[in-house]
């Protein structure tokens, strides 16, 4: 793939907003301030003009790496929620904002090294994840509950991973017995909906010792819960 001479960041949101996905106001100022709006104003190539079928995310994955700045807008207006979501396991509010800022411009400015036959989603949280990491080795750890407490009471996890009323409590016992890794899995497989071969290159493991993960983890929760007092059970088949 040919190297863009000189790529600018495209418009991202300085806060991310978590009630909608809210497209990208373009703006054409080169400045690296902010505008009164709150946005980075950067000036960026041309847009592209919408088609009537939505592109996918590495289709306009291509076009932002050949200069398009609408198309990298799109994806960031596609992702920037999601993303928040998984970042804010480990991390507060204000942290998972910056970092989501900070992986949407990683990936604007990296666009070059993105293969096509690989899934954008898949890479953009591969950033996101050594970036949440990285922070973390920066800083003492925080208590897992207190981050899964305010994951949790901003996005509920999928009906698959517990059949409760109380998902805070089920996050908050993932948090107080999984490590890391098994918590990366288990969210991106149940939460993002994310395929196990996908989750692998996230995380850096191959897909059976993904797959191994998940079993092992809804087991782990299993064994910590009390059915007859809380009223809640984990699918303990091993994913496909």
């Amino acid at each position: 793939m040919a190297r863009i001479r000189s790529r600018r960041s495209p418009s991202l949101p300085t806060r991310v907003d978590q009630t909608q996905h809210a497209p990208l106001t373009p703006t054409h100022d080169v400045t690296r301030t902010r505008a009164s709006s709150g946005r980075i104003a950067i000036d960026m190539p041309e847009s592209i003009t919408p088609t009537s079928s939505p592109k996918s995310d590495e289709e306009l994955a291509v076009l932002a790496c050949r200069g398009s700045r609408s198309s990298f807008e799109e994806l960031a207006r596609r992702h920037q929620v999601p993303l928040l979501h998984f970042l804010r396991q480990w991390t507060t509010a204000e942290e998972a904002e910056d970092l989501t800022q900070e992986a949407m411009i990683r990936a604007y400015e990296n666009l070059e090294r993105y293969r096509p036959d690989a899934k954008f989603k898949t890479w953009l949280f591969t950033i996101a994840r050594r970036l949440c990491l990285n922070l973390k080795r920066r800083r003492r750890p925080e208590g897992r509950s207190e981050a899964l407490s305010s994951l949790v009471a901003a996005s509920e996890p999928a009906e698959e991973v517990a059949a409760a009323e109380d998902r805070r409590w089920l996050w908050q016992l993932a948090g107080d017995i999984l490590g890391e890794r098994e918590r990366t899995v288990l969210w991106l497989y149940y939460a993002e909906d994310m395929p196990v071969k996908e989750i692998a290159r996230v995380v850096g493991r191959s897909p059976s010792a993904v797959k191994t993960m998940l079993f092992r983890s809804r087991r782990k929760l299993a064994e910590k819960m009390d059915p007859a007092e809380h009223g809640r059970t984990i699918r303990g088949e091993r994913p496909r």
